[in-house]
C-alpha cells in the first residue's frame, strides 16, 4: 500500500463510529426497493443507503461527497439480498477514490453495472426459485397437519439466510 492508502485506511479503521456506520448501512439497505421507479430502479435507495458512509469518507470535501452521492444514485437493479456485497465493494472503491487523486471514478459505476446482472441472476434463482419453494413446501406440510409452526418455520428458513447475507455481505 502507498502511504496515502495506509493513512486513509488506518484513520478510518480507528474511528469509533465505524461500527455505528456499518449498522446504519445494514439497516438502510433493507428498504432498497422502497423508492423503486422505472428510471433508476433501486438507484435512489442505493445512494441513500450509502450516504452516511460516503459522508464519512469525504468528510473534508463536500463537493466530492455530492459527486459520489450523485454517482451512487444512478441506475441500479439487482437482487436485494445480495446488494450489500456490491455496496461494500462500492464503498471500498470510494475510499480508494478519496485517497488517490488519480483514481478513475468511472470504474466505480462500471463495477456496479458489471455485477448487478450476475448477482440478480444468482440471488433471484436461489432466494425465489429454490429457498422460497423449499421453505413453502415444509411450511405447507406442517400447516396442513394443523401444526402452527408451519408459518413460523417458513419465516425462519427464508429469512435467516437473507439476514446473514445482508449482514456479512
Amino acid at each position: 500500500m502507498t502511504d496515502i492508502q495506509t493513512q486513509s485506511v488506518s484513520a478510518y479503521a480507528d474511528d469509533k463510529s465505524e461500527k455505528k456506520l456499518f449498522r446504519q448501512l445494514f439497516i438502510r439497505q433493507f428498504p432498497l426497493l422502497g423508492s423503486m421507479n422505472f428510471t433508476r430502479m433501486e438507484g435512489l435507495s442505493y445512494g441513500w443507503a450509502l450516504a452516511p458512509m460516503l459522508k464519512k469518507i469525504y468528510a473534508n470535501d463536500p463537493h466530492r461527497y455530492l459527486e459520489s452521492l450523485k454517482r451512487n444514485s444512478q441506475f441500479f437493479n439487482t437482487n436485494q439480498h445480495l446488494a450489500p456485497f456490491i455496496m461494500g465493494l462500492t464503498l471500498s472503491m470510494e475510499k480508494e477514490n478519496a485517497a488517490n487523486p488519480n483514481f478513475d471514478t468511472s470504474s466505480i459505476n462500471g463495477i456496479k453495472v458489471a455485477l448487478m446482472g450476475p448477482f440478480a441472476g444468482v440471488g433471484d434463482s436461489f432466494f425465489y426459485g429454490v429457498l422460497r419453494i423449499i421453505a413453502t413446501g415444509i411450511a405447507i406440510g406442517l400447516a396442513s397437519q394443523g401444526n402452527p409452526l408451519g408459518p413460523l418455520l417458513f419465516l425462519l428458513i427464508y429469512n435467516i439466510p437473507s439476514y446473514l447475507l445482508r449482514y456479512y455481505g
